[in-house]
């Protein structure tokens, strides 16, 4: 099988680490269809850019890529090329998600406010509730695996 993910797509360092090293603290997906048409490319030759990781006491916790991840994990391989982040670059992309939050959040108030409409504040409430409860069912299922 052709390795899913091409290590020249990377913008940082990249690494060949052990499938089982790698944990995905979000890895309830809000796409599986995605998930599965990726895992179907991957499964045809196609390549992808590695996921994004930061190093945390051995082990490799992906910072972007979830779904490419969820993907490769369905896949008859043992290990994975990712690309590893300096905690930097975990916090910039941190903060430029919180950032293009903030501004949807104050779009719909603005809406709101200036027209009336509830629709787009509706919008991002669901939106942002749908996010949230797939980081609660994420966490609440790796909990659950390592006390079972």
């Amino acid at each position: 099988m052709t390795e899913p993910f091409d290590p020249s797509l990377a913008r940082f360092p990249t690494r060949v680490v052990p499938l089982d090293l790698v944990i995905d603290l979000l890895h309830v997906s809000h796409a599986p269809d995605l998930v599965l048409s990726y895992r179907k490319e991957m499964e045809q030759g196609v390549q992808f850019p590695p996921i994004s990781v930061v190093a945390v006491l051995g082990r490799y916790v992906v910072a972007d890529g979830h779904r490419r991840f969820s993907a490769a994990r369905g896949l008859p391989i043992d290990e994975v090329v990712v690309e590893v982040w300096p905690f930097a670059q975990l916090a910039a992309d941190l903060l430029a998600q919180t950032r293009a939050t903030l501004r949807e959040w104050r779009r719909a108030v603005v809406a709101l406010l200036t027209r009336g409409s509830a629709r787009e504040l509706g919008d991002v409430l669901r939106a942002t509730a749908a996010h949230w409860w797939r980081i609660v069912r994420s966490l609440l299922t790796l909990h659950c695996r390592r006390v079972s």
